[in-house]
C-alpha cells in the first residue's frame, strides 16, 4: 500500500514538476548520466579509518583490531556542490525518484568491484533510521536507495534485518571523536526473524547516502557480525571530511 501512495505521489509531483537534471536541466533524470560521468570519483585507495593506502577501501590489517567493517566504497566527495544538491533533496525534500539515480552511482561502486558471481551471494541492507524519526519524516532515504539498488542489480535486499533501536542524534552534527562513539553505541539490533543459515552464508552490502568517520556503518557491520555474518561491505554515494575534534 505505501509503494502504491508513493508512485502515486511521484506521478503527481512529475506532473506538476517535470523531472530535470540538477546540473544540465535534461528532462527525465535527477541526475542524468552524462553529468554523472563529469562527478570526481573518490579514489577508494586507503583505509577508511587511518587513510594508510589499502586497495578498493579495505581495512587495513590495524584497524581491524578496532573496526568490524571490511571494505569502504565511496563514489564521490560529499563537497561537490550537485552531490550535496542530490543528498538534501533526497533526504529533506521528500524527493523519491532521486532514489532511481542515486541508486545508479552505487550500482556502478558494485559493478566495479564485485564479481558478477558474487552478486547471487550477497545481500543488501539499508543503514535503518529509528521508527520515530521515520514517522516524522516519512520514509527512510537509505531504504529507498537499497530498493532501487537491488532492481538495478538483482541483488537480494534483506528487508528490515537491522533495526535502529536507539533514537541517536545525527553523526554530523556531533563534532567530538568521542561523543560519536557514545551517541552511536549500541544503537543498532539484528532483527532475528530474518536470519537463515542461507542468509548468513551471504555477504552483506550495507548501504547510506553519506559517511564522516565511519563510525555508523562500523557499528552496524558489529551488530551484523555479531548475529553471524562473515563480511560486511559499506557503499556510500559520499564522504564528508572529517573534522571532528
Amino acid at each position: 500500500m505505501l509503494k502504491k501512495l508513493r508512485t502515486i505521489r511521484a506521478f503527481i509531483l512529475d506532473l506538476l514538476f517535470p523531472i530535470t537534471c540538477f546540473q544540465c536541466n535534461k528532462p527525465g533524470y535527477y541526475l542524468c548520466p552524462q553529468c554523472v560521468q563529469k562527478i570526481e570519483r573518490y579514489p577508494n585507495n586507503n583505509c577508511p579509518f587511518c587513510n594508510v593506502f589499502s586497495n578498493a577501501g579495505k581495512t587495513c590489517k590495524q584497524c581491524q583490531n578496532n573496526y568490524t567493517l571490511d571494505q569502504l566504497l565511496v563514489f564521490t566527495y560529499y563537497s561537490n556542490p550537485l552531490i550535496k544538491k542530490v543528498v538534501h533533496s533526497f533526504k529533506y525534500s521528500s524527493v523519491y525518484l532521486l532514489a532511481r539515480d542515486s541508486a545508479q552511482l552505487l550500482a556502478q561502486l558494485i559493478q566495479e568491484n564485485l564479481l558478477p558471481e558474487e552478486f547471487s551471494k550477497s545481500l543488501i541492507v539499508p543503514v535503518p533510521m529509528h521508527p520515530k524519526k521515520q514517522k516524522r519524516r516519512g520514509f527512510n532515504q537509505t531504504q529507498l536507495l537499497g530498493e532501487s539498488l537491488s532492481l538495478i542489480t538483482k541483488i537480494p535486499l534483506a528487508d528490515n534485518l537491522l533495526k535502529k533501536t536507539k533514537n541517536t542524534v545525527p553523526q554530523m552534527q556531533v563534532k567530538n571523536k568521542d561523543k560519536r562513539r557514545a551517541n552511536i553505541e549500541k544503537a543498532f539490533s539484528v532483527n532475528q526473524k530474518k536470519l537463515s543459515a542461507k542468509n548468513l552464508s551471504k555477504k552483506i552490502i550495507l548501504i547510506d547516502d553519506v559517511t564522516t568517520t565511519g563510525a555508523t556503518l562500523s557499528h552496524c557491520a558489529e551488530t551484523l557480525k555479531q548475529a553471524g555474518f562473515q563480511k560486511v561491505i559499506g557503499i556510500v554515494i559520499a564522504r564528508q571530511p572529517k573534522t571532528i575534534l
